[in-house]
């Protein structure tokens, strides 16, 4: 008997929440007795990444599915300059309220139902960046039901938004559906699985959490010639901010917090490094510019390959101000053995173990975050015992092998899996 698990994803680039398909996928792939596949929204940013990261490991089905934001690009471009800025603001406003989202989403349904038909698997497994996250994800939990799939699990990498805003009304009645017809809900903590519930009004028995997991990648570059590169000094403390440039993502706070940081005297030189791109990038640059300090701030493109940045890096700092779940930054950066000062915000205390593996401060502190800064600065001993703690502490609870287990142990439950299948998929229950 053959476990098959159908996995469909809607993301513009393979990055963030993709990570655990780069987990899941390969492992389950190898597996005797399971038999993967994979739908995702057509575009070749996405195919690239899929291509470099994964490879051609099981069978694809590229879908060619409309996206709202490729609406509001267009919109944005047609109606372009200042003069015409109320009225981009109001049709935009316009097509967020009304049910154009929605319509996009039903009209996925047809695509989607007819691959799930064709693959006929015994688990839909749809990963989403949040909820309601990408357009064709409630579609796919939909179109499952519709094609007869045997159970459906539905991934929230994020914050779940309710329905108090105009903006998410349209979407009441779409999600109930969704509440009703996927079998069980995940999410990476469990601050999420709170708020996934209270918004799909769902019983807690409804909502697993399994904690992100990531598969580490090489850098292609020593530290040295990163550093090299970033024109840091070799004995120069090099602090990482790794993170879209978004408010949400506090980059406000952290360069206001480097502008009072104070180092003991006699450590070594301090920069911090904000790689990233997104909406807030001329406003973060001109905080930068205001702001003085003995802690040096600067702003870098965003980077080839990631894993270069932390190699080089000796701390990553996550300043959120709202709306994280698990993210997968401080995950990456546990297992290149690096501390990581981060907000006490979603999910996050329960990846960062305060003053084991990092540093917990409340989000949008400025004094708390500069006193972390210069606390990780000076003590060159406690850095390096951080990072080697947060390397342990990543190979108990995130390493893939516990992601993997745990996924494949909730498949069972949901179909029932006989002992003849589970002895011969290669994963035993724990």
């Amino acid at each position: 008997m053959t476990l098959r698990i159908h996995f469909h994803t809607d993301s513009a680039t393979f990055a963030g929440c993709e990570q655990m398909l780069t987990v899941l996928l390969p492992a389950f792939s190898e597996s005797e007795g399971v038999e993967v596949s994979l739908s995702y929204r057509r575009s070749d940013a996405y195919e690239q990444g899929l291509t470099e990261r994964i490879g051609e490991i099981c069978t694809f089905y590229p879908v060619s599915l409309p996206e709202v934001a490729d609406l509001e690009a267009r919109i944005r471009a047609r109606l372009s300059g200042r003069a015409m800025k109320p009225i981009r603001g109001l049709v935009i406003g316009l097509m967020h309220i009304l049910p154009i989202r929605q319509v996009f989403q039903l009209y996925d349904l047809a695509p989607l139902r007819k691959v799930f038909s064709r693959v006929q698997p015994d688990i839909v497994h749809i990963n989403n960046g949040g909820f309601p996250g990408a357009g064709s994800a409630n579609a796919a939990a939909l179109a499952s039901h519709l094609a007869g799939v045997r159970s459906t699990v539905y991934v929230v990498n994020n914050i779940a938004y309710g329905h108090a805003s105009p903006l998410r009304w349209a979407g009441f009645p779409i999600d109930r559906l969704v509440a009703r017809w996927t079998g069980r809900f995940v999410t990476g903590s469990g601050v999420a699985a709170e708020r996934l519930c209270a918004v799909l009004r769902l019983k807690h028995s409804r909502v697993e959490v399994i904690p992100n997991a990531i598969a580490p990648r090489e850098p292609d570059e020593s530290k040295g010639e990163t550093r090299r590169r970033l024109g840091i000094g070799a004995e120069e403390t090099l602090i990482a901010c790794v993170a879209r440039l978004e408010k949400r993502k506090g980059h406000r706070v952290l360069v206001e917090a480097a502008a009072i940081a104070r180092p003991v005297r006699g450590a070594n030189p301090v920069t911090i490094l904000v790689e990233g791109d997104g909406p807030e990038r001329e406003s973060i640059e001109a905080a930068i510019a205001r702001f003085r300090g003995e802690v040096t701030v600067r702003m870098i493109s965003p980077e080839r390959n990631i894993w270069n940045l932390l190699q080089a890096s000796d701390a990553i700092v996550l300043p959120s101000l709202d709306r994280e779940d698990f993210p997968n930054v401080v995950l990456e950066a546990m297992s290149m053995s690096k501390a990581v000062i981060a907000s006490r915000v979603g999910g996050v205390p329960e990846q960062v173990i305060d003053g084991t593996t990092g540093i917990i401060v409340p989000p949008g502190n400025v004094l708390a975050l500069a006193k972390a800064i210069e606390k990780l600065t000076s003590e060159k001993a406690l850095l390096r015992e951080l990072g080697r703690n947060g390397r342990l502490h990543y190979e108990r609870q995130f390493a893939p092998e516990a992601a993997i287990r745990r996924y494949m142990n909730l498949y069972r439950s949901l179909i029932a899996v006989s002992g003849e299948l589970a002895a011969s998929s290669g994963f035993k229950e724990s």
